[in-house]
């Protein structure tokens, strides 16, 4: 086999590699000793997210003007009436959008049996599959109070609010 018939290979996976360092620089400065089945994980997700990343850039024009519409849906304050009653929580958007993702930020508190205050990352996005057409998710990173890292729920266009998917709580959006 010639030597450049590799080349094209070579250079994608070189190409992977340094945005897998950019997404992850930790994973390649780490001089501590890991388990190795964790820094395999480690690192397998890091090639799929840098991948991800590196081959959305040719869409991501057009896919960060549907997340700007999708993303507006979740924009005001809600309520927690049946975990924690009394509390509110309010969604913003932080400005980043990337490949139909658009970053965001839930503060809240105040509640029953959760924190006077707290801050969570979000993200906001059209859902995936078949049938999902013009429908709106979020996923939420509750691991700041002790929750789930990535509970993820989705605009109820009936009731107004967000409806979780895996325990079907409801957060009912509060009119201003």
């Amino acid at each position: 086999q010639h030597p450049t018939a590799t080349m094209p290979l070579r250079t994608l996976l070189l190409f992977i590699s340094t945005a897998a360092f950019a997404v992850s620089p930790s994973l390649a400065l780490s001089l501590e000793p890991r388990n190795a089945v964790t820094t395999r994980r480690a690192t397998l997700e890091s090639l799929w997210t840098a991948a991800l990343f590196s081959a959305a850039p040719a869409v991501a024009g057009a896919a960060d003007d549907a997340a700007d519409t999708s993303s507006s849906v979740f924009l005001g304050t809600y309520t927690d009436p049946i975990n924690h009653p009394g509390g509110t929580r309010t969604i913003e958007l932080t400005g980043t959008s990337f490949a139909g993702y658009t970053l965001a930020s839930v503060k809240g508190g105040g509640g029953q049996g959760e924190p006077e205050s707290f801050e969570l990352p979000a993200m906001v996005f059209d859902c995936p599959g078949r049938g999902q057409v013009g429908k709106f998710c979020i996923s939420i990173d509750f691991s700041p109070k002790g929750g789930p890292k990535d509970f993820k729920g989705y605009w109820d266009e009936e009731k107004k609010g967000i409806r979780f998917v895996l325990d079907g709580n409801f957060w009912p959006k509060h009119q201003s």
